[in-house]
């Protein structure tokens, strides 16, 4: 019975901070903002969500930080100044348990208690919770993977510039890289040469664009590679 209603990115793909204040301001029982956001990669600016959560206290705020370890900067220290916030968090990205479901959900007991009305009592399977130990437990391999997507990333951007593949800001663990109307034909080069890229031409802002995910540095280098072939194949340079 909701009415959902997005807030819409501008051309540089950074955070609509006008356009989300509108909203509130407009009214609106739960803002869920994706910080950073996927598939742009933009974060949230500093100190917004905690000034939005005190300037509209009968508005839900829920920060999806699903790729919170490749950006660093959380919410979770706001918990307790603010009943009305909660923090998403998931295992998928940085703690590599794709497929197994498993997740957090992190806020005041008075907030979440109306949410574990409907919660399932198995929301978890066996096997993801027998998987969280063991990641849990390894803090050190996955600062390690994360400092090195950190900087495989910056490694991509650069690549990719050099041969004149535009790409905005990100703080996750991938990138949106603008190859203009050959987009489509780059991503089936890439394919052929067992590279996978997402095509997001489906949403204007992001027509001739690529989500390119963004992993070890090895695999940054296999990517760049692949990507200098494709573009000697369907023709190199940027095209709007």
């Amino acid at each position: 019975g909701s009415d959902p209603r997005m807030v819409e990115v501008g051309p540089d793909l950074g955070f609509p901070e006008a356009g989300v204040r509108t909203a509130l301001a407009d009214g609106c029982r739960l803002l869920i903002l994706g910080d950073p956001h996927n598939p742009t990669g933009a974060p949230v600016p500093a100190g917004f969500i905690d000034a939005m959560a005190a300037a509209h206290p009968g508005t839900i705020i829920l920060a999806d930080e699903a790729y919170a370890e490749f950006a660093g900067p959380t919410s979770i220290g706001l918990l307790d100044r603010h009943p009305n916030l909660l923090v998403a968090r998931t295992f998928s990205k940085a703690y590599g348990l794709a497929g197994l479901r498993a997740g957090v959900l992190i806020g005041r007991r008075e907030t979440l208690s109306w949410i574990a009305r409907m919660r399932s009592p198995y929301a978890v399977n066996s096997a993801a919770l027998v998987s969280l130990v063991a990641a849990l437990g390894d803090e050190e391999y996955v600062s390690r993977y994360v400092a090195e997507v950190r900087a495989a990333r910056g490694r991509l951007a650069d690549g990719l510039a050099r041969m004149g593949v535009p790409t905005f800001p990100s703080v996750a663990n991938f990138v949106i890289a603008r190859f203009g109307e050959r987009a489509q034909a780059v991503r089936a080069a890439l394919r052929a040469r067992g590279v996978l890229v997402r095509d997001r031409s489906d949403h204007p802002v992001l027509a001739g664009t690529l989500r390119i995910g963004v992993g070890t540095g090895a695999q940054a280098d296999v990517c760049l590679a692949a990507v200098a072939q494709a573009l000697a194949e369907v023709g190199g340079g940027e095209r709007s």
